[in-house]
């Protein structure tokens, strides 16, 4: 059983004006375009992790950009409206949610019997069109087109604006879907949380969903949700949060805004939390937590923003298969803004975004003294940007006890403390890691770029760029302990070494001498490689000094953070330094 999926809409761009309709006191069916010719119009837009983050409507009335929304102005004789596109999502379509103001109305279009079909005004900030009565949605090439359409003034139109527009859709016919909204939106915990008739509590929600379940959760502030129920692989528990659905109060039971947690049986599993701003929390905004003897496993947080929580913005505690993407972990009081611990493997961190944390960015720790092996294994650390971290200690990607894992394509600058540390603390030594294709900038105030120690041996450090702005720090410190197989090669550096935190600093040649690493790595004199450094943009410049690297790594990341291709043999056939490939 597949998990029921949500396409978040959020909608921006300058788009081409064409068609007009007659105006009407409702929107005339006849005044949209043909169904007939809507494939022919534009292919769709990527859809990554099921969320869109950019989209432009394939044809539009009167509707003039605004800000992150779109605001949709009639006149007084023609009505204003858009089509928006999206591939066929594999399964049932449930409903269409449109949130934001004014007089408009939502519709689908219906191929089977060629019409528009399901219109819905919006009422309170919400217009909603159950469309699974309707088979034929799925154009002859195998889209879904949806249109908003604002009436014309003089038949009782008005400005409008589109915030957001999502399709709930179930893949598989199975699970209950299920919805919460604020009280004051109608939202009830006596009500049967469907559609047209919300619960009002996340609690509500987290005691009454099984595997399979999907609970969409409206725009409003809410008080957290302690959650005990797993789902199962293929057919997950999902709590997805449209915009604006804010967490701001602790659940009942811990102090935590979202927890995920199993107080009698340990094993907690196949759970999916996205889409929601949890902030103000008295320890973290989101934490998921099992046991050294039944892990927790297979859960999935993405495109979540915890800010301003006292301790963390994310924490998890003995979780195997974690994903953890594409967050935004802000202004965490007291540590981190990703804190991963107690001995959790083959977790993921990729394309988060954590700032102004007073201790680290990313945090993975494997916490012997928690009763686990003292080990986090196979994890993948991609992607993320941490920028700002690091007030009272704490690098911008901290390792304890991290082992076999591959951190590649990250970009960190302007931390306070050390860009990327490798060592053993509370876990065993981190051993056997691959740091490729990373850039680190770091703060005038900050450590080093990379330091290794505490015998954490055998780490390999591939075409990086590595820059301190500090007066004497610089590129790498590693502790005559942790040399044994240890190599770095292939990347863009400053010229300052060091073996025991800065007492002595070596320069290239020096480094090179002493450890027999480097040899190949390019000396980077001056911050004149990178497209804006001065407005933190570290994209490099085509044919400076970081496009002269090559490699020797067999593991190479197939895309740059861009997603672009990473060797380009029709180019240069040569592995770019830093988080960029050149373009």
């Amino acid at each position: 059983m597949q998990l029921p999926r949500i396409l978040i809409l959020l909608l921006t761009g300058l788009l081409t004006a064409c068609a007009s309709a007659a105006p009407e006191l409702e929107p005339d069916p006849s005044g949209l375009p043909s169904l007939d010719g809507l494939d022919a119009l534009r292919r769709p837009s990527v859809i990554e992790s099921h969320r869109i983050s950019l989209v432009q409507p394939h044809s539009q009335m009167l509707a003039e950009p605004q800000n992150e929304g779109r605001t949709y102005m009639p006149t007084q004789t023609e009505l204003a409206w858009s089509i928006f596109q999206t591939a066929d999502p594999g399964g049932a379509v449930d409903s269409l949610i449109a949130i934001g103001s004014g007089n408009l109305f939502i519709a689908a279009a219906d191929f089977q019997n060629e019409r528009w079909v399901g219109f819905s005004q919006m009422e309170g900030g919400l217009a909603i069109s159950e469309l699974s009565d309707f088979p034929g949605l799925v154009s002859p090439a195998g889209f879904l087109y949806f249109a908003v359409v604002v009436p014309a003034l003089q038949a009782g139109g008005q400005q409008s604006e589109l915030d957001s527009l999502t399709l709930v859709y179930d893949e598989d016919h199975q699970g209950s879907i299920y919805y919460v909204s604020p009280d004051s939106n109608g939202g009830n915990d006596n009500n049967p949380g469907s559609v047209t008739l919300p619960w009002a509590t996340l609690q509500k929600a987290a005691d009454t969903v099984q595997a399979g379940d999907t609970v969409i959760v409206r725009p409003g502030d809410y008080e957290g949700f302690m959650l005990s129920q797993s789902g199962e692989p293929g057919a997950p528990v999902t709590f997805s949060a449209l915009e604006g659905a804010n967490v701001i109060f602790d659940n009942p039971q811990t102090p935590d805004g979202i927890n995920i947690e199993n107080f009698e049986a340990t094993d907690i599993h196949d759970i999916v939390i996205e889409g929601f701003t949890v902030r103000d929390c008295s320890r973290s905004g989101i934490r998921v937590v099992g046991s050294a003897a039944e892990p927790a496993h297979d859960i999935v947080l993405r495109h979540n923003t915890c800010t301003s929580n006292f301790r963390w913005g994310i924490f998890s505690g003995f979780v195997d298969r974690l994903e953890v993407s594409y967050n935004t972990c802000s202004f965490s009081g007291d540590e981190h803004g990703i804190y991963l611990s107690n001995s959790g493997d083959e977790n993921i961190a990729r394309g988060n975004i954590c700032y102004g944390n007073r201790g680290s960015g990313i945090q993975f720790n494997a916490d012997a003294s928690q009763g686990g092996d003292g080990i986090m294994s196979e994890a993948l650390i991609e992607r993320n940007v941490c920028f700002d971290n690091g007030s009272g200690g704490g690098a911008a990607l901290n390792m304890d006890g991290l082992q076999d894992s591959v951190i590649r394509n990250n970009l960190l600058y302007d931390n306070h403390a050390t860009g990327l540390v490798m060592y053993s603390g509370d876990g065993l030594a981190s051993t056997g890691n691959l740091v490729i294709c990373n850039t680190i900038i770091q703060a005038t105030d900050g450590r080093w770029c990379v330091t290794i120690n505490n015998g954490s041996t055998g780490n390999t450090l591939r075409n990086n760029i590595f820059w301190s702005r500090h007066s004497f720090r610089g590129a790498v410190d590693v502790t005559p302990d942790s040399q044994s197989g240890f190599t770095s090669d292939y990347n863009l550096v400053i010229g300052r070494f060091t073996e025991n935190g800065g007492d002595d600093i070596l320069d290239l040649a020096e480094w090179r001498l002493a450890t027999g690493n480097e040899l190949h790595s390019v000396l980077m004199t001056d911050e004149a490689c990178f497209l804006g450094p001065l407005i933190d943009d570290y994209h490099i410049l085509t044919g400076s000094v970081a496009t002269e690297l090559d490699t020797d790594s067999l593991l190479v990341p197939p895309l740059d953070f861009d997603g672009m291709p990473r060797i380009l043999p029709q180019l240069d056939g040569k592995l770019d330094a830093g988080c960029y490939e050149a373009e």
